[in-house]
């Protein structure tokens, strides 16, 4: 009789597995469902944004901006490469408010010579 019983517990088992996997199934179903409709909603919102050109200001806008900072990229080369001065065309705030300033002292730093320590001074 062991026997016999053997293959209805199998049997029940595989039952349970095949309701466990349908579970599943479905939930991963209902998941995929709700991607959909958020993915659907994302692309309402973004269409406005896809469609729509930027104005002459901000086109202008943007223009000063890369100009200005392939400038700045082109002082930072030749700063790299030796042949700029440092002074020479920084610009200190906004593109419009340039000042360009030539350094006097090709030696920024003053040679003050050795500083004693704090616990020097103390003794």
């Amino acid at each position: 009789m062991v026997q016999a019983g053997r293959p209805v517990d199998s049997t029940l088992r595989l039952v349970e597995q095949l309701n466990a996997l349908s579970q599943l199934t479905e939930s991963l179903a209902f998941r995929v469902v709700e991607l959909e409709e958020r993915l659907a909603a994302t692309e309402l919102k973004l269409q406005p944004l896809m469609e729509s050109t930027p104005s002459v200001a901000q086109t202008e806008d943007t223009e000063l901006r890369l100009e200005d900072t392939e400038e700045r990229i082109a002082r930072l080369e030749s700063l790299l490469n030796g042949s700029g001065s440092l002074g020479a065309g920084r610009i200190w705030g906004p593109a419009k408010e340039r000042h360009s300033e030539p350094v006097e002292d090709s030696d920024p730093f003053i040679d003050e010579g050795e500083q004693p320590f704090m616990d020097e001074l103390a003794a």
